[in-house]
């Protein structure tokens, strides 16, 4: 027991006089604490289990551009942004923001967007039931998003995979819509029982 407690004595003086020995048994540990923390920080923002923030414009201001709204509010990891420099946030702001890496995604939802996803509707409608769609006189008109440059590649697909996601299920429910509203009132309860059970519940993002 003696001996054990001269050899602990003699480290300890040891120690004492080697500085060196005591950052790397004491302080180096609790910078390789603070690296890692910092390490699985930037991982869970790759993988979108950090809120993303997009700056959101909704120029539509219609029942699909509110839909889309509404679905990234209540979505988990992403926080809606309206406002740039405390100011109601436009296109151009937008696009200047998110160049700047004031924030990491801007999103403009176009004017006219509601009115061109209901006409698609329309006519892949009258495409089903058979009847003439007439003219395809379709406009381009698709949500704009923009990225900060240094945003990692994770970051981005996950959104985009959300958004593309978000519009499919409006836009199925726009069609059943469509189709629904053209079917005859005197159908069958059956069948229409049937076709509303096809159609999309509330659109929201997962």
């Amino acid at each position: 027991m003696l001996r054990l407690l001269t050899t602990l004595h003699k480290e300890l003086l040891l120690l004492r006089r080697d500085w060196v020995g005591l950052l790397v048994l004491f302080v180096m540990p609790a910078v390789l604490v603070i690296v890692i923390t910092l390490v699985q920080d930037n991982a869970m923002q790759a993988l979108g289990q950090s809120a993303t923030e997009i700056v959101l414009v909704n120029e539509d201001g219609a029942a699909v551009g509110n839909h889309i709204e509404s679905a990234l509010e209540a979505a988990e990891g992403i926080k809606v942004v309206k406002t740039v420099r405390g100011r109601p946030a436009d296109r151009s702001s937008v696009v200047a923001a998110v160049t700047r890496g004031d924030f990491q995604v801007g999103l403009i939802i176009p004017s006219g967007l509601t009115p061109a996803v209901r006409a698609g509707a329309h006519r892949w409608a009258l495409a089903a039931l058979s009847a003439p769609a007439g003219p395809d006189e379709r406009e381009e008109t698709r949500l704009e998003l923009h990225f900060d440059p240094t945003v990692l590649g994770a970051v981005r697909s996950a959104v985009e995979s959300r958004l593309e996601l978000l519009a499919f299920k409006i836009e199925m429910a726009e069609k059943m819509a469509a189709l629904s509203e053209m079917l005859p009132s005197g159908m069958d309860p059956t069948g229409r029982e049937a076709l509303d059970a096809m159609a999309p519940g509330p659109v929201r993002i997962s």
